[in-house]
C-alpha cells in the first residue's frame, strides 16, 4: 500500500513497485506481515515531512516482520543473502 501524494486515506492505493535498493545502513526485508500505526497516518498526511523527507511513491507500514534479504555493506552497495 502506497501513496503518490500527501492527503487522506483516499490517497492510499495498492501499487506494484520494484524492489527497493539497499542503501547505506539499511536492510531489505521480504515482508510477511505489516501493520499501520499512528505514525503512518501522520506521514500520509505530510505532517512529518520536515523530520522524514519523502520521495513518492511512498510505501506505508513502518511495522513489519519478515526475512532479511539484503544487507548494506561495502560502502552501501549491499549484497544479497542466501
Amino acid at each position: 500500500m502506497a501513496i503518490r501524494e500527501f492527503g487522506g486515506s483516499d490517497r492510499v492505493e495498492l501499487m506494484d513497485l520494484p524492489d527497493p535498493k539497499v542503501g547505506p545502513d539499511t536492510v531489505r526485508i521480504a515482508v510477511r506481515a505489516a501493520g499501520l500505526n499512528p505514525v503512518d497516518y501522520k506521514v500520509r498526511e505530510g505532517n512529518l515531512e520536515p523530520a522524514f523527507p519523502t520521495h513518492f511513491p511512498l510505501i506505508l507500514g513502518w511495522d513489519a516482520a519478515g526475512v532479511v534479504e539484503s544487507v548494506a555493506s561495502d560502502g552501501g552497495r549491499g549484497h544479497e543473502i542466501g
